[in-house]
């Protein structure tokens, strides 16, 4: 799972024997062209999300990126009309994947609307491949899904 999701899974699946890994997820390179391209310090960005961790993570991208904005803000709301009242005055949408076909049903088609996607980073993928062997040395049965 991710390091969003880590504790909530550990969580859940804290009555049985499982072994659960962190990966790290870096932005995927489309999203932060596509938001580059159309951000500039007149333009503000807003961020339509499931929880304030993905909020937090995706504005350090986007400033660690140098992407000019001026201003960004973010909810977690699942009232339509809080979410309506929020998209007021942005010029930029970015959201979740998990929220996008809401974002999608509530936006005016002309505002851009960017899905932000994390993908796994080499040092995770890395970590996986190691783990999955070692699953596999262990006797353990690995599944094709």
């Amino acid at each position: 799972t991710t390091f969003f999701h880590y504790d909530e899974v550990k969580k859940f699946l804290a009555d049985q024997k499982q072994r659960v890994l962190a990966i790290a997820l870096d932005p995927l390179m489309e999203t932060m062209v596509n938001i580059a391209h159309l951000s500039n310090k007149d333009k503000s960005i807003g961020l339509v999300c499931i929880t304030d961790k993905f909020a937090q993570r995706v504005f350090q991208s986007i400033r660690q990126a140098g992407i000019k904005f001026l201003s960004f803000k973010f909810t977690i709301s699942h009232d339509t009309n809080k979410v309506k009242k929020f998209l007021i005055n942005t010029n930029i949408v970015i959201t979740s994947p998990g929220r996008k076909k809401e974002v999608e049903k509530l936006i005016s088609p002309q505002i851009p609307l960017i899905e932000f996607v994390y993908v796994p980073d080499k040092g995770s993928m890395s970590m996986l491949k190691l783990a999955i062997l070692d699953i596999k040395r262990e006797g353990g049965i690995l599944e094709k899904i």
